[in-house]
């Protein structure tokens, strides 16, 4: 979750108007990109005591992969940044996945994966290969056809509970909207509504009453 500033950061400049943004940028992506990457994908919580990195799973993969793309994307306007191993960590963890994705036994469990079709989508604006869009429309229209009718709902996008949830959703929903820009077919703008309806089902909009305290 750390990427996110690395985009959001260089977006803000202008407004913050703090020169040292573009040394906490640099410095912080190039750290996060240190991140190894393998068959299986890549680690994504770096313990400082040990300076090792552990743990995937597809949810921050995904969630990684989208931000370090928006930031790669947003660094070409600022030649104080010199992205190019950003280019690089990043299409190898995507063409990772674009080999798991493309393999005859690709079966995920979850809604979970349905985060890695934006990245996907953004890799095929910074290369412009068309494979990057071959594959995230393919994982696109897999979640959409497993999830439009509800028979299963959105599940798997939250990391402490394994049910139905507003992530799964969520990534559903980013994914579709990337997929529409990307192809202007109505069928993922369509998509995108059901999942945006879906999750906010969980969104409470109302003042429940509770008794003075922390949950209040």
């Amino acid at each position: 979750q750390s990427e996110a500033p690395s985009y959001a950061l260089q977006a803000l400049q202008e407004d913050i108007g703090d020169e040292k943004i573009w040394e906490m940028v640099q410095k912080a992506t190039d750290h996060l990109i240190s991140s190894p990457i393998d068959a299986d994908g890549f680690p994504v919580v770096y313990e400082m005591q040990t300076n090792v990195w552990k743990k995937k799973d597809p949810v921050s993969q995904g969630q990684a992969l989208n931000s370090i793309g928006l930031a790669i994307l947003e660094a070409r306007k600022h030649p104080e940044l010199e992205s190019s191993i950003w280019k690089s960590w990043f299409q190898r963890a995507i063409d990772m996945h674009v080999k798991r994705i493309l393999s005859s036994d690709w079966n995920p469990r979850n809604t979970a994966e349905a985060f890695y079709i934006s990245p996907m989508l953004l890799a095929f604006e910074i290369f412009e290969d068309a494979r990057y869009r071959e594959v995230g429309l393919k994982v696109a229209d897999y979640y959409g056809q497993r999830h439009i009718t509800m028979e299963e709902p959105y599940w798997g996008g939250t990391l402490d509970a394994t049910c139905e949830d507003k992530e799964g959703s969520w990534g559903a929903f980013q994914g579709f909207l990337m997929a529409y820009d990307i192809s202007m077919n109505p069928k993922y703008l369509d998509w995108a509504q059901h999942a945006a309806d879906v999750s906010l089902s969980y969104t409470v909009v109302w003042d429940i009453p509770l008794p003075a305290g922390r949950m209040a």
